[in-house]
Parts: C-alpha cells; structure tokens; sequence
C-alpha cells in the first residue's frame, strides 16, 4: 500500500496496480508483466508458468519486485498509469533462483532466496545492481535436489536497530541472520530443525517477539517440504542474539573461556524488588572460529534447555538466559549447570568446561 494505491504481485500476470480510494470501489490502474526472457532468452514454454512475481519493497516512486526462476526487477511506479521496468538482477550461480521477498534498508537490498538463502545488493544505480554477499547456508551454488534442501526462505523482516535479518526458512522455521556488516552477513540464531514436520512462510516482528506463520506443505515430488501443521507461533528472541563484542584477538585468551554468568544468583522479578522478567548474562571468548553449544543441566542431570548451538568467529560473545526451559516453562528456583562445549571439527580438539549458576523464584 502507498496512499490511494495498492501493488499486487499478481505471480503470472506480474504488477496490477490497484486504485483503493473508495474501499468499497476498487479500480484496476495498470499492468506490467516483466521481460520473461530474462536471464536466458527463449525460455522453454513449459517453464513460463513458474515465472511469477512475488514479495516487493516500495520507496521513492521505485518498487523492487520479485521474481522466482527470473531474478528481482526494478520498477518506475511515480506513474501509475505507465510502470516501466528501468533495472533487473540476478545471481547466475544457480539455474533456478527463486526470489521471494526483498526488505530495503539505505542502499542496499535484502533478498530472501528460497533454497539459496540471503543476498545482499547494492542498489545505489539501479541500472547496476551489484552483489555484495551472498549467505548460502545450504550450498546451493552447485546441482541441487530442491525438494531435499534443507531451507526455503521465504519472507524477511529487517531489525535496522540490531541489524538482523529475520527470515522464514520453511523446513528450517527461523534463521536470524547478523547484517551488521553487509560483506560477511553470519547466522546469529535460529528456531526449528528441519524435517520436524512443521514449515513456515511468513515472520513478523514486534519488539523482542517474533510471529511465525505456518504452511500444511505436500511431502516432494508434490511440495518442497512436508509440514502437516498450520497456524501461529509467538517467539520471545532476547536470549538468541549474540554480540560479537571484541575483535581485537590479542587480548583473547589462549583456549576457549566460558565467564561465570552475571548477576549469579539471579532473580525473579518478585525477588529483585523489579517488575521485569529473571535474566542473566552469559559471556564466552573464542581465541578462533568454533562449534559452540551452550546447555543447561539440572542437579540431576537432565538437560534442560540448549542456549546455542553454532559456529561463532573469534572474539567475545553474550547470550542471555531468561530462566526458562526449551519449552518455554519457567524453572524453578535452584541450582542450575552451564556447559559449553567448543570444538574446531572434531572430538580431538573439544573445550569443555562448566559453570554452576543458582536461580532464585
């Protein structure tokens, strides 16, 4: 929507622009389908029925359009009665990238690629329209079975504050994407497991909540991915962002070091006197890249929640744990083992080390 007029990525039939005045009179204004010949002239007939338009961003009188199989357009809507496309872009590692949604921030562009994940654009000339990285967690820059692929990235919200890129990863549910430096976007959390029945398309933020929505989805070669479930999940996000705080690895230490959390113990609201929820900070550093998960255990033994679990560069990290279990539950109060567990690759080079934290209801 911008002021009296509505953009429809209408898949086949490309743009319609819609005049939504009179709510109870909505007038058809123009059409445009987009060049189909592009990247590759002539595509087979048999294909143009894939070729459809799809998520768009809207700024200035220029509108980003989506288009699976056919890359992301550039469209002049100052004239609404005479769009023209004036730029196109797509990445050719792939023969089928499926553009599905796109978020703007400045001059640069955030493209959700289905099984190809993230591409970040520079669409200072929109003529030009350059590639200034590409996060590919799922390796699709060679032959690819799409119906087995691990994600299908659909819509994407941008927090311009945090610089994350939160994206709907169907079979995969959630990643968190840190944007903070565009040239080198890196995972910073995720929910879901793929293959867990359960896909999602789209994702919505509000504050520290994340709003999931969820597909049913035919098993391949009838859907990408199966999912027999379909609705609303609210997420709470706080204790899955990492901060990458210090670069500077000469003052890193020599191995792996997991800090002992702060405050400890922690405390209920009720408890502190505050009004705001129990949480404690948690800090490690990396002397270089690793695998590292983050659990907690009860006295008994039993795990009860998985804080991370992901590769991280070298460098100073903070998680924060909200005294909440995997499901969301509130644990009861008392004492509580931390355990991070660091690895380059393999067994023979783990870190592992332990922390004993006490939480008072």
């Amino acid at each position: 929507m911008e002021g009296d007029y509505a953009y429809l990525g209408a898949m086949s039939q490309g743009l319609v622009i819609l005049d939504v005045s009179n709510k109870n009179d909505v007038r058809f204004v123009s059409q445009i389908i987009p060049d189909i010949n592009f990247p590759s002239p002539n595509p087979n007939p048999s294909e143009k029925a894939k070729i459809n338009a799809r998520g768009m961003a809207l700024r200035d009188g220029v509108l980003y359009l989506c288009y699976d199989a056919d890359g992301l357009r550039v469209i002049d809507v100052s004239d609404k009665g005479n769009p023209r496309e004036t730029g196109r872009y797509i990445n050719g590692a792939v023969e089928l990238m499926a553009y599905n949604n796109v978020a703007l921030n400045g001059n640069l562009a955030y493209v959700s690629i289905d099984y190809c994940g993230l591409e970040i654009l520079d669409i200072s000339d929109t003529a030009n329209i350059a590639q200034v990285s590409w996060w590919n967690p799922w390796e699709s820059d060679h032959p690819l079975d799409w119906y087995n692929c691990a994600g299908h990235v659909n819509e994407i919200v941008l927090h311009d504050e945090l610089d994350l890129a939160f994206l709907s990863s169907g079979d995969s549910e959630l990643s968190v994407v840190d944007v903070s430096d565009p040239s080198q976007p890196r995972l910073a959390g995720s929910f879901g497991e793929p293959k867990n029945l359960q896909g999602t398309w789209g994702v919505e933020i509000h504050q520290r909540q994340v709003f999931l929505t969820y597909v049913r989805s035919f098993a391949p070669p009838f859907g990408p991915y199966p999912s027999n479930w379909a609705g609303i999940k609210l997420l709470e996000w706080d204790f899955i962002v990492s901060v990458e705080e210090n670069r500077d690895l000469s003052r890193l230490p020599q191995t792996p070091l997991l800090y002992q959390n702060y405050p400890n113990p922690f405390l209920s609201g009720a408890k502190s006197g505050s009004s705001g929820n129990p949480s404690t900070e948690i800090r490690f550093s990396l002397p270089a890249t690793a695998q590292v998960a983050l659990k907690i255990y009860n006295l008994v033994g039993q795990e009860v929640r998985t804080l991370l679990n992901r590769r991280f560069e070298a460098g100073q990290h903070q998680v924060v744990w909200d005294g909440r279990d995997d499901a969301g539950k509130q644990l009861a109060s008392g004492v509580y083992f931390l355990r991070m567990v660091a690895a380059k690759g393999n067994k023979s080079t783990e870190f592992v080390q332990v922390r004993k934290m006490l939480f008072v209801q």
